[in-house]
């Protein structure tokens, strides 16, 4: 990809993981090693690895206001995604970041 468009910017953002069955939690432990592997790629400059599972998580365990049914973020779990992602892609923009009002 870099070959082709040199001068690119990546951004890579962590999954969120599923919690509903037990054969999603098994694949869960697969996209777990698969994330810690990735986390690595990025350098801050051309490639940005995001972890913005924190946003999703209140002492380890999924705010379920944001994720009812365990997988798929509701509105206001794609207001707290925005958030979350918001400080690195304004500074690959070049801009301020926007801060929410409360």
């Amino acid at each position: 990809l870099m070959r082709l468009n040199p001068g690119i910017e990546i951004t890579i953002s962590r999954n969120l993981i599923a919690t509903l069955s037990e054969r999603l939690r098994e694949a869960n432990k697969e996209i777990g090693h698969l994330q810690k592997l990735i986390a690595d790629i990025g350098d801050g400059k051309m490639v940005h690895y995001l972890n913005i599972n924190e946003a999703f998580l209140n002492d380890r365990r999924l705010r379920h206001n944001l994720i009812p049914d365990g997988t798929h973020p509701n509105e206001k779990g794609y207001a707290a995604w925005a958030e979350a992602m918001e400080p690195t892609l304004a500074k690959l923009l070049g801009e301020e970041p926007i801060i929410p009002a409360d």
